[in-house]
This record gives structure tokens, C-alpha cells and sequence, in this order.
């Protein structure tokens, strides 16, 4: 009897609309709760640079791949690089340009040291992820630098630099000099820039030379050129400056004579642009 009465009630709930409405509406809210709750769980995308590291020679173009970034639940949307730390179109130490819808990249180095390049991949959710590599470039045949310093003693101000860079012809320095590359500290972007980038300008030079009644008395160590030197010389002369050559044989006397410790030759990058830093940080103490 209570089996008869079960099976009555079963057929009852199923044959009636409005009950049968109730179940599928709540079946269909549980599916459709479950299937909102998978679809607010996204993966991230998964950047890809290749290559991770790598040695190049200053000025050699060299290709950035990020074709292998992927979002396992949607697709990236957007790319963005940075090298050396800042965006592309803003890198102190490379010249680049992207292609294939952003998805590679191809540079040109200036600046010989080790350099981050990195690439971040966006889903359509606006998540990111970063990949880094790191570019070692280096200039084959090395490179020549100099200490710039006044004879009287004192600071270096960044307008007496700049006329400095500007004074000189230093494509012909560099020619006369065997063609090996010279660099100078540019105290406007506070970098070391290769000196034939430095494009010649007389009348800028004595104008800063002027307006800031610069004195001319400098002493520059490390030229070991005799036309590389007169080159230099003949610049300085006709914006109202002038020089003492003291080479790297010679340095060691001059210090005698000056009893002057913290005159010294270049031995690395970071040594030429931390020389100048820490005369701008003297000047303002």
C-alpha cells in the first residue's frame, strides 16, 4: 500500500506543469551558478622571449622573438617592451623597433655594458606577465675614454662638459685616432654616449662658454695621439678654451707634482659616468 501511494505521488509531480517548472528552473539556476563560477577563474598569459641571453657587439642589430607568449583561456591582446628599463621610444642605451604586430622586436646597441630587454604579454581580462632577457654588448676592439679636469682644482659644472662635448669635430678625432670608439659623459642625459654621436656645434659651445663665463683651464688625461690631440686643442681654442693633455704614462708624475690622489685614468664605464656623478653631488653639498 505504501509503495502504491509513492508511486502515484511520483506521476502527480511530474505531470503537473507548474511543478515541473519549479525543478527545471532550480535544476537550471545550480548549472547556471556553476558555470558563472568557472568562467570568473582566469588564467594568466604566459610570456615568452627568446633569446633569454645573449653577448653583442655595440652597434650590431639583434632580434627579440616573443611569438612563443600564450594565454591558456583567451588571447593576449597587447605587448608592450622596455629595454634598459624604459619603454622603446625612451631607451638611453638602444635604438629598436618592433614588427609583426609587436610580437618581435629588433635593436641596435650603444651602450657597452650588460642591458635587461623585456617583453609583458595582456589577456583581454587586462592581466599581464613579464619575461626578461639579458643582452651582454660589447665593442670587439675596445674602447677610449678620458678624465676631464680642471687645473686650478674645484668642479666641473655640466655647462663646461657640454661645451667640451660640443667644441670638437670628434669624427675626425676618432679617425685619427685608429677608428677606435671614443666615449664621453653627456651631463643633459647623465649617460656615456659614443662621441661621434655628438654632433659639432662652435657657436653652442661659446654661447654656454659666455652665458656661464666658463674658464678654459682644463687638463684632460688619457690621449696618447699627437692629431688626435691637436684636433681636440684646435676645437677648444676657438670657443675660448683651452687644455693640458697629460697621457697615461704620464699620469704618474703629475700626481707627484700635484700631490692630487683622486686624479686618475679610466678603467671602466662605471668609473667615467661615477667620476662626474661625484662632482655634481660635490657641487650641490
Amino acid at each position: 500500500m505504501l509503495q502504491f501511494f509513492r508511486s502515484k505521488i511520483r506521476e502527480s509531480i511530474f505531470r503537473h506543469p507548474l511543478i515541473v517548472g519549479i525543478i527545471s528552473a532550480a535544476t537550471g539556476a545550480i548549472i547556471g551558478s556553476l558555470a558563472t563560477r568557472v568562467s570568473l577563474t582566469n588564467e594568466p598569459p604566459l610570456a615568452s622571449i627568446v633569446p633569454k641571453q645573449l653577448e653583442v657587439n655595440a652597434a650590431e642589430t639583434v632580434g627579440f622573438d616573443a611569438r612563443q607568449s600564450y594565454d591558456p583561456d583567451g588571447e593576449i591582446v597587447a605587448y608592450h617592451w622596455e629595454v634598459g628599463g624604459q619603454g622603446i621610444d625612451n631607451s638611453p642605451v638602444a635604438s629598436c623597433y618592433t614588427k609583426d604586430s609587436e610580437r618581435q622586436m629588433d635593436c641596435r646597441f650603444g651602450i657597452p655594458s650588460s642591458h635587461s630587454v623585456s617583453v609583458s604579454v595582456e589577456d583581454q581580462n587586462g592581466v599581464s606577465t613579464t619575461s626578461t632577457a639579458i643582452v651582454k654588448v660589447i665593442v670587439p676592439d675596445g674602447y677610449y675614454g678620458f678624465m676631464l679636469k680642471k687645473r686650478t682644482g674645484g668642479v666641473l659644472d655640466e655647462a663646461l662638459i657640454q661645451a667640451f662635448n660640443m667644441a670638437i669635430d670628434w669624427p675626425s678625432v676618432q679617425y685619427n685616432f685608429g677608428g677606435i670608439p671614443i666615449l664621453l659623459y653627456d651631463p643633459v642625459k647623465k649617460e656615456v654616449v659614443y662621441a661621434v654621436s655628438v654632433e659639432q656645434s662652435v657657436e653652442g659651445a661659446k654661447s654656454l662658454v659666455n652665458e656661464n663665463q666658463l674658464s678654459g683651464d682644463l687638463e684632460i688625461v688619457g690621449f696618447a695621439s699627437t692629431e688626435a690631440e691637436d684636433l681636440i686643442a684646435a676645437g677648444l681654442r676657438e670657443v675660448g678654451l683651452d687644455a693640458r693633455f697629460i697621457t697615461p704614462s704620464g699620469l704618474a708624475s703629475a700626481l707627484q707634482q700635484r700631490g692630487d690622489a683622486s686624479f686618475r685614468s679610466l678603467s671602466s664605464l662605471s668609473e667615467l659616468r661615477q667620476y662626474y656623478i661625484d662632482s655634481e653631488d660635490s657641487e650641490t653639498e
